[in-house]
């Protein structure tokens, strides 16, 4: 491969880095969010890399042993020096539980498996992901699962490598359209084919990029250099397209992810010296490729503890000084940590094998004994401290809600309403189920919103007067506006009812318990709560994740543009006029366990406030 090759790999390297970083930062250029689909970048970096490991194995003086040696000198220097460097600052930031989470992802690190992990504790797309400075780390453990694969591979089947994996690509690809026909339940938790983090759904991925190099590699290659330009600029516009045709990660990845694929491939297979490229041959964009392994490592870390510093809402200054600092500790890691030891070599083949054992020794033992609690974070005895002072209020502990929800709908004259909505939206629904002076006017079901989306409760769709929609706008599971049209849109067409859209539920700038956080900061006793729920409640009020108000000025207006009726819940969460939201119910009990999501009594208390405020205005 020539010079000119690499600078376009690496340039295409970077524009996937810079997608990632920018997607984590959630970057709005006057108002619009130009990166939702920037996890694509991923997908960018998986087709390379099948396409340049695969090329090794066409080396004349390949080997096995120094092909394993050369992938761990690659990545495993610069992986144990951020760690190390994460350990330190998750001492002094993470909150015990995180704490904990981080032991955990230390030890799952060095063993290959982080996205197994990451896949069993939640799912991509919670907000408890920004409280995982390694959470990023599952793709390294998914590029090793990847190395063994391939070289598996090319030892059993050398001559007949590229109908085996072809093969292989195919099956794993179609498995995609196939999900709900192969599900396993591990301790509870479903394990789909499709999953984000996993091998299983990632595998055609980088298979891609393998076909592609052992079809250049072979003497039957053909490629069209005339229109090889046209056809590079082609994939070039799919990897641009594929920001803004692809905005929801929800069922990633998915049929989409063939476009930032093909457009990686096309830009692979006619990567030659008959043709160039502006954007591809950019010095600066190489040289940020050349970095994109460091840039990648340390963005994430970086942005988690400034999420923390920061209270978990950050302006443009600050994530320009993430940028910055990045780049910068990415300068250094690259520099001095990354080439060293795989460009030159710094240790003999013993000597670092022997710096692997000891670095993972040392690291396991740190995630040991955190994971036992025989090392806890700097701010466990202070949380520690505050939970024994109020043990009404459950902190650091997982708090069980009334999950029951009852089926209402009867043949009554009573109005009967269904909410299609996440789990905001069944907070709500109990919350009218359990107000008996509510029950005396209306029924209320609840239903999943992707469910109602695929119109699958018609019998509840034909019984109810009302559909009220109640869903976080791209929140866990990632709904979007579009999906309300959608909804909107199978309600007037095939049942013709009254349609509801009904405001987010505020959600407050905290990783775990905002009560947590205000006693944290204000130290009170027992008996001074009930002096300070105003304060508290005001501190409730400022600590609102300022999208929120953006989204419901959205939904607001949607409603106007759909010409259906709007609700909206801070109405009866807060009293916007004294600039506060509802932390307690009139026993001093909390009515959130989290950044948003109601306790039991909390569910009690809204379900007062909403039929006393006459918050359910259905004419």
């Amino acid at each position: 491969m020539t010079n000119k090759h690499n600078i376009e790999i690496d340039s295409l390297r970077a524009i996937a880095v810079i997608f990632v970083i920018f997607y984590h930062l959630k970057l709005k250029i006057f108002e619009f969010s130009f990166f939702n689909g920037g996890f694509v970048g991923v997908d960018i970096f998986i087709v390379i890399s099948g396409y340049v490991i695969t090329n090794i194995f066409f080396k004349n003086n390949f080997s096995y042993l120094n092909f394993f040696e050369r992938r761990l000198r690659r990545l495993f220097p610069a992986l144990i020096f951020l760690i190390f460097v994460v350990s330190f600052f998750a001492y002094f930031y993470l909150l015990p539980q995180h704490f904990f989470r981080f032991g955990q992802s230390i030890i799952s690190n060095l063993i290959f498996l982080s996205n197994f992990l990451f896949w069993f504790q939640s799912d991509y797309w919670d907000y408890e992901i920004f409280t995982k400075p390694l959470l990023h780390t599952w793709t390294i453990s998914l590029e090793i699962q990847f190395y063994i694969f391939i070289a598996l591979i090319f030892f059993l089947f050398k001559k007949k490598s590229f109908k085996i994996l072809f093969i292989i690509f195919l099956i794993s690809f179609l498995l995609l359209f196939f999900k709900n026909l192969f599900v396993f339940k591990i301790n509870l938790k479903e394990l789909y084919l499709d999953n984000y983090f996993l091998i299983f759904s990632r595998l055609w991925e980088f298979i891609f990029g393998s076909l592609i190099s052992i079809y250049l590699n072979s003497k039957k290659k053909i490629i069209y250099l005339k229109k090889s330009n046209y056809l590079k600029n082609l994939g070039l516009l799919l990897i641009f397209l594929s920001l803004f045709l692809i905005q929801s990660p929800r069922d990633y990845p998915n049929f989409q992810t063939l476009i930032p694929t093909a457009g990686t491939a096309l830009i692979l297979i006619y990567n030659n010296d008959n043709n160039s490229n502006f954007i591809l041959q950019n010095r600066i964009l190489a040289y940020l490729g050349k970095m994109s392994y460091s840039l990648y490592l340390w963005h994430f870390p970086i942005l988690i503890f400034f999420l923390y510093n920061f209270n978990f809402d950050l302006n443009n200054f600050q994530n320009l000084l993430i940028l910055i600092l990045t780049f910068c500790i990415s300068f250094l890691s690259y520099n001095y940590v990354e080439i060293p030891f795989f460009k030159k070599n710094i240790l003999s083949r013993k000597n670092f094998f022997i710096f692997l054992l000891l670095s993972n020794l040392i690291l396991a033992i740190i995630g040991y004994l955190i994971i036992k609690n025989h090392l806890n974070s700097h701010v466990t005895s202070k949380y520690n401290k505050i939970s024994k002072e109020f043990p009404n209020y459950n902190f650091l502990k997982k708090i069980k809600t009334n999950d029951y929800l009852k089926n209402q709908f009867t043949k009554s004259d009573k109005i009967k309403i269904l909410i299609c909505g996440d789990s905001h939206g069944k907070d709500l629904t109990k919350a009218l189920q359990y107000n008996s002076d509510l029950n005396k006017i209306y029924e209320f079901e609840y239903h999943f919103f992707i469910k109602c989306l695929k119109n699958e409760p018609i019998m509840k769709f034909n019984s109810a007067d009302y559909i009220f929609v109640s869903i976080q706008i791209e929140g866990k599971n990632y709904h979007t506006y579009s999906d309300i049209k959608s909804l909107k849109n199978i309600i007037s067409s095939k049942y013709n009812k009254q349609f509801v859209i009904i405001g987010a539920t505020p959600e407050f700038q905290t990783d775990q318990d905002l009560l947590l956080n205000y006693l944290s900061i204000n130290t009170l006793n027992k008996n001074e709560i009930s002096k300070n729920i105003s304060n508290i409640n005001n501190f409730f009020y400022k600590n609102i994740r300022k999208h929120i108000f953006t989204v419901n000025k959205n939904l607001e207006n949607l409603s106007k543009e759909l010409d259906v009726l709007f609700l909206n819940k801070f109405d009866y969460i807060c009293e916007i006029n004294k600039k506060e939201c509802f932390a307690f119910d009139k026993y001093e009990k909390k009515n959130f366990y989290d950044y948003s999501h109601y306790t039991n009594s909390g569910i009690l208390f809204f379900g007062e406030k909403i039929f006393e405020t006459g918050w359910l205005k259905l004419n």
